[in-house]
């Protein structure tokens, strides 16, 4: 978490967390953030980290567990978990947590706990219960505050057009705005990385401003990539360099990840103002990634491949299953094998092909409809296999397909497919 000890600090809570008096400490600025969203302890942690926040410990202030009773939550997930035999505090300093005593004003535990590994806290009661950790419960992430000269930053891609922008605000008030485009075949990744470059860079020529600095991104993922140290990505290497001189000169620059769209006033600003760095002239020198190759080259042998199978007159049993390449390339629930792979391309132990090699004195089906043995009459109508039809009948209708139906409905979603491989599969040993 940022470097915010007490009020005396030039921090702020962000501005979609509460600041709290702390019931304790009247110096230490306590923001906090409660979740809806039910999830399990680690999920949790994880998502308060992904916001440069801790889970919260066990000191939950007053007006915050009314304001958590009035909205019904009776358990919240806390910042205690068992390691090594002991029960501690992970947040914001890990330490070894101590029941209530007489000396020690810390909560108690509920008759007969603990007994799981991780903690909730009892929002009536004030006391402890533990759960199993893959239990589903509310949460509040917890943090100290933030420094107060934000840069808020974004990259775009509108019409296959890559741009980036930061936002400098001080004192909450909007002073610079930049914006830059680069090549439209780089990616939203690069431009995300190149305005963090940027956005250091200002920094560096602009460290007489204050000694704190903070960097507000939606891209999780450049976050990420920012804080591998082995990283051999020209971008990152400079960022890091740039921020090992700020550190050497007393210059402290954090990062924090915010959500986009959802309403956050620097972040939206930032991303609206990306999309207008969309419409500019000038471009800044890029790269282009090997990805960008990689997605032309694939385009083009897909098409190369479509077109040989479109015109090709070959393979007309697999067409009716699979009309287009695209329409194949999408049903990644597929997967052959050596029964469906013989439906699929009417090769197989069926008398109509048989016989076309004398592997069978006729083509017509041993049922009583005198019609050729073909995957056609296997599957929609030979007499020998109704009680398997009609489970792949009621199948289909509860997808909204109807019966008879065209063969590439059989394999649009994973659940038409599962039925029709089992239909194969119970009828292919009788089928001769």
């Amino acid at each position: 978490m940022p470097d915010c000890k007490d009020k005396q600090d030039k921090c702020q809570c962000h501005s979609s967390y509460t600041e709290y008096e702390d019931n304790e400490n009247e110096q230490q600025r306590n923001c906090l953030k409660m979740f809806s969203e039910k999830m399990s302890w680690d999920m949790a942690s994880q998502t308060c980290a992904n916001e440069f926040s801790v889970l919260a410990d066990y000191r939950i202030p007053d007006s915050l567990l009314g304001d958590l009773r009035n909205e019904g939550v009776n358990l919240i997930w806390i910042g205690i978990r068992k390691r090594l035999g002991f029960y501690t505090v992970r947040a914001p300093v890990e330490y070894l947590f101590k029941a209530w005593s007489n000396t020690e004003q810390t909560p108690k535990w509920e008759a007969n706990e603990p007994i799981h590994e991780c903690v909730a806290f009892n929002t009536s009661s004030g006391d402890l219960v533990t759960q199993n950790c893959n239990t589903n419960l509310e949460y509040v992430c917890q943090n100290f505050g933030f420094p107060v000269n934000p840069v808020s930053k974004n990259g775009s891609k509108i019409n296959s057009k890559a741009g980036l922008e930061f936002v400098v605000f001080l004192d909450r008030i909007e002073t610079e705005v930049h914006q830059f485009r680069i090549r439209d075949e780089c990616s939203v990744f690069q431009a995300e990385l190149l305005c963090i470059a940027q956005a250091v860079n200002w920094v560096r020529t602009n460290e007489n401003l204050s000694s704190h600095f903070l960097i507000c991104s939606d891209s999780l993922s450049s976050l990420y990539a920012l804080n591998c140290i082995t990283s051999p990505n020209r971008l990152i290497v400079k960022t890091q360099t740039n921020l090992n001189f700020l550190q050497g000169r007393g210059v402290q620059v954090f990062f924090s990840f915010v959500r986009g769209h959802i309403g956050i006033y620097g972040n939206e600003r930032a991303d609206w103002l990306a999309k207008e760095a969309t419409k500019l002239i000038d471009f800044i020198p890029m790269t282009v990634p090997k990805s960008f190759y990689k997605s032309v080259f694939k385009k083009h042998v897909i098409s190369q491949w479509s077109n040989l199978y479109q015109f090709s007159h070959n393979a007309k049993s697999t067409k009716e299953f699979f009309p287009s390449i695209h329409g194949r390339l999408k049903a990644i629930h597929f997967v052959p094998n050596f029964r469906i792979t013989q439906f699929l391309t009417g090769h197989g132990n069926f008398k109509a092909y048989l016989k076309r090699f004398n592997l069978s004195r006729t083509d017509l089906c041993s049922c009583s409809s005198g019609e050729i043995q073909d995957v056609n009459h296997l599957i929609l109508s030979c007499s020998k296999f109704t009680p398997a039809r009609c489970l792949l009948i009621s199948t289909l209708k509860k997808n909204n397909f109807a019966w008879p139906p065209s063969f590439s409905t059989l394999d649009q979603n994973k659940t038409c497919f599962a039925s029709i491989c089992e239909f194969i599969d119970n009828i292919f040993p009788h089928i001769i």
